[in-house]
């Protein structure tokens, strides 16, 4: 099984690999989508502007702040995913700023090739594993003991007898 499991992960990271080599977006494919729907919504929201890096949004429920230069919102969410949240996404698209730069580096593009960038080596198979006699000792099984008190019953529920 382990073998079946090495097998699948090399297979894995090599076709991850080249597709991530051809793929041109600054961020995830998931994050890509998880910041068009924030910024879908943020329509919604109003923000004004303190003068410095500061933000008053509000919102139908609600009103929160967001500071642009710390990367935080006073719902947490941003701090939380590293990902912008809705009432971030409103203060960033007011400016004019693109949303993927506000995105924590863990989701970006560069950060995924590096993920790929390792490999893992194949292995022979078990026929050409050295033999544990030739180790110098013979691997014994453990040594069990009988567990103290009556032995359980094995009886199942329902009253179903099996012959």
């Amino acid at each position: 099984m382990l073998e079946e499991i090495h097998t699948y992960q090399m297979e894995r990271i090599q076709i991850r690999g080249q597709w991530i080599k051809n793929y041109n977006y600054p961020v995830s494919p998931l994050i890509k989508e998880t910041l068009d729907k924030a910024s879908a919504k943020a329509s919604a929201w109003r923000s004004v502007w303190n003068g410095e890096h500061s933000y008053h949004v509000s919102g139908p429920p609600d009103q929160y702040v967001v500071n642009l230069r710390d990367k935080t919102c006073s719902c947490r969410l941003w701090q939380i995913q590293g990902i912008p949240c809705v009432h971030a996404c409103a203060c960033i698209l007011k400016n004019g700023h693109p949303l993927t730069k506000y995105v924590s580096h863990y989701y970006s593009r560069e950060t995924m090739v590096s993920l790929y960038t390792h490999m893992l080596y194949p292995i022979n198979g078990m026929h050409n594993w050295p033999k544990t006699s030739e180790v110098g000792f013979e691997l014994q099984p453990p040594r069990t003991k009988r567990q103290r008190g009556r032995p359980r019953k094995k009886r199942r529920e329902g009253g179903h007898f099996q012959v």
